[in-house]
Formats: structure tokens, sequence, C-alpha cells
């Protein structure tokens, strides 16, 4: 038996981040991300219905994005689509490194795409059915940042709280 080197893992640092979004998880969003859509090797399924045309307005609004734009928002539950054209779209886009889970009054999944500033955002009924099926230009989708209310209240609530170790 093999004896292996013991790792020691010690906290690096901590931190508090007052913003709409973690920047961290931005980051981590962006680092893994290009610029452009990907590529679809072959020739076109016969079955694609409105993905191609989906495709070229994501690719123009993508590479128009700037920071401060407002986002673009594609809602693919409003469409027409066949199988192939939501797996011709998922190709593109690519999966990316961060979902988040917003909880309310039913589940919305916010998923990064392997696409710079380009979400795909799904909400969920209590079945777990998609209700609403969006993809988003957008720095970061209006549903995953904080309202201005929530973060006047976790300042207040933070004050509070250190205030007891002043």
């Amino acid at each position: 038996m093999r004896q292996r080197d013991r790792v020691e893992r010690k906290l690096a640092g901590d931190r508090i981040e007052v913003g709409d979004f973690p920047a961290s998880v931005l980051e981590a969003a962006q680092a893994a991300a290009g610029s452009h859509l990907r590529p679809v090797d072959g020739a076109a399924d016969p079955n694609l219905m409105n993905a191609p045309s989906i495709a070229t307005e994501l690719a123009e609004k993508i590479q128009a994005y700037r920071p401060g734009n407002a986002a673009h928002v594609i809602n693919l539950s409003l469409l027409p689509l066949t199988g192939e054209d939501a797996d011709y779209l998922e190709r593109r886009l690519g999966h990316g490194a961060v979902t988040v889970l917003s909880r309310g009054y039913g589940n919305c999944r916010i998923s990064s795409t392997a696409v710079k500033n380009a979400w795909r955002v799904r909400y969920f009924n209590s079945r777990e059915a998609v209700i609403l099926d969006t993809i988003e230009v957008a720095r970061v989708p209006a549903v995953a940042r904080a309202a201005k209310e929530d973060l006047e209240d976790s300042a207040q609530r933070l004050d509070e709280i250190l205030g007891v170790y002043r």
C-alpha cells in the first residue's frame, strides 16, 4: 500500500462582495467562453426550421453587444422549433461553466453558454416542465441579478451584524 502525500487544505481568504451578481461567477462564465457561436459541421439537417435564422440573429447581437447595452432576448417558447432546431442551437451555443438556480414561484435555471454574453434562461413550473425558454444576450440576465431593494436590505442587515463586532 502506497502512502499518499497529505495535502493540507487552508482557507485562502474571505470576502464580502456587494453587487447585483457575483463578479467571480461572471468571471468564471466569461473565462470558459469564446466570442463566437460554434460552427456546425456537415450538411444542414432537412428538419431545421427556424434555428439557422435564430443563429444568424444571435451571431449579430453577440458581436454587437457592448457592456451597458439592453439585453436582447429571443423567446424560444413563442417560436415553432423542431427537435433538430433545439439540438442545432445547443450545438452552436455550447454549454458554459455556470448555472444559477433561482427559486421563487417556480424554478428558473440561468445557464451560461460557451459564448460570452449569451445565456439560456429556462423557467419551470412545479412539475419541472419548461414554461418559458429564452436565449439572452446580456452581461447577466436580469432575472439573475439582485434587485436594488434586496441590496439595500442586505446592506442594512450586514451593517447590523457588523455593529455587534464594533
